[in-house]
């Protein structure tokens, strides 16, 4: 009866840490947004740092071309962010799915995505 005891005790005491996973927190665009220029470069945040080498992220447009125009990289301002250049492209309205596959240091995978719109304004 006590070793049970001891044992719910002990995955109490457990740091949440053994149990995580590599979650999105923010993304630039913001999911489901609506921006006045197609971006430079998508930047991922995620809950934890990631294995850049096995992680991927895909930006296509709307007829279902790839926009990305290289590797996943690490951000420079956090370890926790990756981020994909994207192609130089004609400013004209679109919606852009980016789908993710990330891989957290502790190996857990995980994966999404979202669209986000370009509505350049009229000149």
């Amino acid at each position: 009866m006590f070793q049970r005891f001891l044992f719910l005790v002990s995955l109490f005491l457990i740091p949440q840490v053994v149990f995580a996973h590599a979650h999105l927190k923010k993304s630039d665009p913001k999911a489901n947004s609506v921006v006045n220029k197609v971006p430079q470069k998508i930047v991922l945040s995620f809950s934890e740092p990631l294995e850049n080498a096995m992680s991927k992220v895909e930006v296509k447009d709307s007829a279902g071309k790839a926009v990305a125009s290289g590797p996943v990289t690490a951000s420079t301002d956090d370890p926790r962010s990756v981020e994909v250049a994207l192609k130089e492209m004609k400013e004209s309205k679109d919606t852009y799915e980016v789908s993710w596959k990330a891989v957290s240091k502790d190996t857990h995978k995980m994966a999404g995505s979202f669209k986000f719109t370009v509505e350049p304004k009229a000149k």
